[in-house]
C-alpha cells in the first residue's frame, strides 16, 4: 500500500516537482523534506479539497 501511496503522489506532483522539492531541501534533515513536499503538493492542489491522507516516509542516510 505504501509503494500506491507513494505512486499516488508521484502521480500527483510528476517527476520533475517532485524531485525539484527534493532537491531544495537535500541539505536539510529528513524532517524538512517531508515538509518541503508536502507543501509542494498543497501549493500545487491549490484549493482543491483533499480527498484522501498523504502519508510519505522519508529516511535519510548519512
Amino acid at each position: 500500500m505504501a509503494k500506491v501511496k507513494l505512486l499516488a503522489l508521484y502521480l500527483l506532483l510528476g517527476e520533475e516537482r517532485l524531485r525539484s522539492a527534493v532537491d531544495r531541501q537535500s541539505t536539510g534533515t529528513a524532517e524538512d523534506l517531508l515538509e518541503g513536499v508536502f507543501s509542494e503538493a498543497r501549493r500545487f492542489a491549490g484549493k482543491t479539497r483533499q480527498h484522501d491522507d498523504m502519508t510519505i516516509v522519508v529516511v535519510k542516510i548519512a
